[in-house]
């Protein structure tokens, strides 16, 4: 609305960014009883909308994008295949949170300020909630049908989605574009500011991103393994690219996350599937405290509490 094509620039590297990410756990399907091959490599077609579906005859801003992902994919010996689905379907969570990454580093670069939605996404300041709120009617639509239906969550949200989607008008761009414009200037034109003040900005120079890496991958490495000692590699990144947003980069975090398994921090478990899979050094000297006290316990035929030092259970 404030006319900034850098922002759908953005978006679209950010998008580019995310696909790559995704094609890092594509497999082919071998067949028989053969384990799937991971290949790295995909085939997709994206296509660049910049309207929601229409509420009441009002298709509302929403620039997304659909990737149509190919049923086939090629062997290291020139073979073609059809995908074995399951790791791309476990990295949707991960890649989103690369895609937010990115376009959140994308706009504070531009001079936008940036925070941390209630979902993870990244969210322009600037805005009042009344003209959000009217700007996404599709949004409150879904809301509407889950309280009337007395349901929750993200599952239900996609049955409600599903079932109150209005049929798409055939409009021209011009006639789309002017209702937004009729909206904007109801709620006084607040993409304008935004825009111009983005511009008086300029270019945000990130500061620290490694110190903010750091503290990301901490952060991640305490918060997932509060309940399982075995984490996969995308759910430790997801963690801390969500925890870093605007402020570090996904390469950063990255290189953060491989410096520590270097250094022992982290270690590898073996594993079949196209993810890597990550205990810790603190994790590992829990569960030989544990083997040790009942072994002890039994040597000496009785059993005593199974209890486990402060020590053993620091993560740092």
């Amino acid at each position: 609305m404030g006319s900034d094509d850098r922002v759908r620039e953005a978006h679209r590297e950010s998008v580019r960014a995310a696909l790559a990410e995704l094609e890092r756990y594509t497999q082919a399907r071998i067949g028989n009883v053969h384990a799937p091959e991971t290949t790295g490599k995909l085939v997709a077609a994206t296509f660049e909308h910049d309207t929601a579906r229409p509420v009441a005859g009002y298709a509302a801003p929403q620039l997304h994008t659909h990737a149509v992902i190919f049923n086939v994919t090629e062997r290291d010996n020139g073979q073609t295949r059809a995908l074995q689905p399951h790791e791309t379907f476990v990295s949707q969570r991960y890649v989103t949170a690369v895609y937010r990454s990115e376009l959140a580093l994308r706009l504070e670069k531009l001079g936008y300020e940036v925070e941390r939605g209630k979902h993870g996404q990244p969210e322009i300041r600037g805005y009042t909630k009344e003209y959000l709120e009217a700007s996404s009617p599709r949004r409150e639509q879904i809301k509407d049908h889950l309280r009337e239906q007395g349901i929750d969550g993200a599952a239900a949200a996609q049955i409600a989605a599903l079932r109150t989607r209005d049929s798409k008008e055939l409009l021209s761009p011009e006639e789309v574009l002017r209702r937004h414009r009729d909206l904007a200037a109801h709620y006084g034109h607040q993409s304008h500011r935004v825009v111009a003040q983005a511009r008086e900005h300029g270019q945000h120079q990130m500061r620290e991103p490694e110190m903010h890496a750091q503290r990301a991958v901490t952060w991640a490495r305490d918060h997932v393994f509060e309940r399982s000692a075995i984490q996969d590699c995308r759910s430790i990144l997801e963690t801390a690219l969500a925890r870093g947003m605007g402020e570090t980069t996904y390469a950063s975090i990255r290189q953060e996350f491989e410096r520590r398994v270097k250094a022992g921090e982290f270690r590898e478990v073996a594993h079949s599937g196209a993810g890597r899979q990550f205990t810790t050094s603190a994790m590992v000297r829990m569960e030989r405290e544990i083997v040790a006290r009942m072994q002890d316990g039994n040597r000496r035929d009785y059993g005593d509490p199974m209890l486990v030092s402060p020590q053993g259970a620091d993560q740092d």
